[in-house]
């Protein structure tokens, strides 16, 4: 090649391009006839030579190729107007072209520094929560512990008093202040029957499950229609209103079914319907035992009242001169009321009101403290930049998987999980060259650091694991996954908080000085020159 340049220089020209097997001079290269006519080469930027590819220079942008029939049609194809040299009717834009490129990632910075402030902003208040909730708990930690041991002291007094109560029921001490055990078989019987009727419908039906309950008078009761037991309730509560509405409140027209439905008949013989029961019911062969269980049973659900027990009792123990001792009644009252322990139940709803009190708090502490521990360890980034994706899931349907990732999260696939997250770290060469062959990681510069997913479902004998690269992006998007080997997958991120304001910067400077060196004008926005300060 150089004894063919001073060859040429010889003979007075320089030997610029060669095709054809012959050297062309420089005045032949792109000079709108086409020399060259097997590979048509020389006419690169006027498109002289048919079904070739035009190339358009773009200073200071990159450049670019239309075909050569594109050429001088009186469409500007080129940002520089080259492609209507004839005409020379397009003017140059590429400095505005070659400012698009720029605008994206300017946007991006911008929004970088928006989220980096609102990070800042984020995470002073939670620490300030955080703060607060720890406070909180830490002071009611020794109040939780006063009212913890007030209350087990309180529930041993508790137990023991319980503890005495069915020790006294169980040795009957009911039964004998009600005077149940005074009673002969046919007395209690009769009581039963006043005190279901006394209790009206609902009474009547309650002695009839209690008696049918009872394994000891289950089967007298065989042959006991409970519709007829009704049917005797409704005539006694038909009687009674009856009753009750004769003569405005003076004397009533049928005094004898009014005390029946009331539960009250005298003592030495059964009235009406009471009687009626006594006929329907097998009472008066109920043994005395059976016949005080089904009595108290009664009481136990409701469908007597124990002071009426004592009345039937005591009305119906008269005629014989014996009485009920006051004092040991009410004390069988109490006994039956059921059991409460006044200063057991006040400890406890005192610790349950301080719980309750300090359970936000301590749900605060359990929710911000594991952030405190990533922010801690500058995992958000120096200026917070990163604060914004702890909070946020981004999904992506790449057929045939559905993937979800929960940057300082879990990363998934269909609900398999593919890891948590463990850390930053820099990212394997596997991992960096699948993510570069995404169109994401060619449209974006990848960051230097990954975030690390590890601890996935089981595949072949190991954990499923992943890497997630970051690229420059206006917003973030999960935009591609790959598995560059089995079970090992690589993500690709587009986040603002990837953009780089040294790498816009330098744009900037470059398409200032291609600018100037084309003799054209470039103009940074407001924006771009206050990100850059």
């Amino acid at each position: 090649m150089l004894r063919l340049v001073v060859v040429a220089i010889l003979f007075g020209r320089a030997a610029a391009f060669a095709c054809d097997g012959r050297d062309l001079p420089d005045a032949y290269v792109n000079d709108g006839y086409c020399d060259c006519e097997a590979d048509r080469s020389d006419e690169p930027e006027t498109g002289a030579c048919p079904d070739t590819l035009f190339r358009c220079a773009n200073r200071p942008g990159a450049p670019t190729t239309i075909f050569s029939s594109r050429v001088n049609d009186g469409v500007c194809d080129c940002c520089d107007g080259a492609d209507e040299f004839r005409s020379k009717s397009c003017p140059n834009t590429c400095v505005e072209e070659a400012g698009k490129g720029l605008a994206a990632l300017e946007r991006s910075c911008a929004r970088k520094a928006e989220l980096s402030r609102e990070g800042a902003a984020a995470a002073a208040k939670q620490e300030a929560r955080l703060r607060e909730a720890r406070e909180q708990v830490a002071k009611a930690e020794p109040n939780l512990l006063a009212l913890h041991a007030k209350r087990e002291a309180a529930e041993v007094t508790e137990e023991r008093r319980r503890a005495d109560r069915d020790r006294r029921l169980a040795a009957g001490e009911v039964e004998a202040a009600l005077g149940l055990r005074e009673l002969q078989p046919a007395e209690l019987g009769r009581a039963l029957a006043r005190l279901a009727l006394g209790g009206g419908i609902e009474g009547v039906d309650a002695l009839y499950d209690a008696l049918d309950a009872h394994e000891g008078a289950k089967e007298a009761m065989d042959d006991v229609d409970n519709a007829d037991l009704i049917e005797v309730a409704m005539e006694a509560r038909d009687a009674a209103r009856e009753a009750a509405a004769g003569g405005g409140g003076g004397t009533s027209p049928n005094p004898a079914a009014a005390d029946a439905a009331a539960g009250a008949c005298e003592a030495h013989g059964a009235c009406e319907y009471e009687a009626k029961l006594l006929e329907l019911m097998p009472l008066h062969t109920l043994p005395p035992e059976v016949a005080r269980d089904v009595l108290l049973s009664l009481y136990a659900s409701s469908a007597a009242d124990a002071r009426r027990v004592s009345h039937v009792s005591a009305a119906l123990l008269h005629p014989r001169g014996k009485a009920l001792d006051a004092a040991a009644v009410e004390a069988a009252v109490a006994l039956l009321d059921g059991f409460a322990d006044a200063d057991a139940d006040a400890a406890r709803a005192a610790l349950e009101a301080q719980q309750a009190a300090v359970a936000g708090a301590k749900t605060s502490v359990e929710e911000l403290a594991p952030i405190e521990a990533l922010r801690t360890q500058l995992a958000f980034g120096g200026a917070h930049e990163w604060f914004h994706l702890h909070s946020q899931c981004l999904e992506l349907f790449e057929a045939p998987f559905r993937y979800k990732l929960c940057p300082f999260g879990a990363f998934e696939q269909d609900g398999r999980s593919l890891g948590k997250f463990k850390a930053w770290a820099t990212p394997d060469r596997p991992a960096v060259d699948a993510a570069a062959a995404t169109e994401a990681g060619k449209a974006g510069l990848l960051t230097s650091t990954a975030m690390s997913f590890d601890g996935g479902d089981e595949c072949n004998g190991a954990p499923r694991r992943a890497t997630a690269l970051f690229a420059c992006g206006e917003e973030a998007a999960l935009k591609t996954v790959a598995e560059p080997l089995t079970c090992v997958y690589v993500a690709v991120v587009t986040t603002p908080a990837a953009c780089d304001v040294e790498e816009l910067r330098r744009l900037h400077h470059a398409l200032a000085e291609a600018a100037r060196a084309e003799g054209l004008e470039y103009r940074a926005s407001e924006q771009l020159l206050a990100l850059l300060g």
